[in-house]
């Protein structure tokens, strides 16, 4: 059984897991969606062949919500920045560190920006939203 906890001492159960037997070492993997936001912790309980309980160690997981997306990535031309909130500045963060502000331009699909003036690279965008700040990586091709 899969439990899960906001505070890490009260744990409620989550999802069930099967174990997986390799070289001698048990393993569990699950993807598990939880309301939780931020931080959860959880840990696997189990009962063994002689119906013993016991308890995995607590793995603590820190949650990292996304709001903005970019696409096409790699981008050539144009590309999109998607997001549910009010995009307040855009900048490019360049190879080498330099910042450059740039103005979203918005069509019938959303906001864009043109990258056909900058050479080829990984670059980043830094989105400023109404809630803070998004870091969204790059390519011009």
């Amino acid at each position: 059984m899969i439990e899960q906890s906001k505070e890490g001492s009260l744990f409620v159960p989550k999802d069930t897991v099967v174990s997986i037997m390799a070289k001698g070492q048990v393993s569990y993997k699950k993807t598990v969606k939880t309301p939780i936001k931020n931080t959860s912790f959880f840990r696997v309980s189990g009962v063994d062949l002689d119906e013993n309980r016991y308890y995995s160690n607590i793995v603590h997981v820190q949650s990292r919500i996304i709001r903005s997306t970019a696409y096409p990535n790699p981008s050539s031309n144009k590309m999109y920045i998607k997001t549910n909130e009010k995009i307040i500045g855009v900048k490019i963060i360049h190879p080498d560190g330099k910042f450059v502000p740039i103005i979203p331009v918005k069509d019938s699909e959303g906001y864009y920006i043109t990258t056909t003036v900058l050479p080829f690279g990984n670059y980043f965008l830094l989105v400023k939203l109404t809630s803070g700040l998004e870091t969204i990586a790059f390519m011009k091709q």
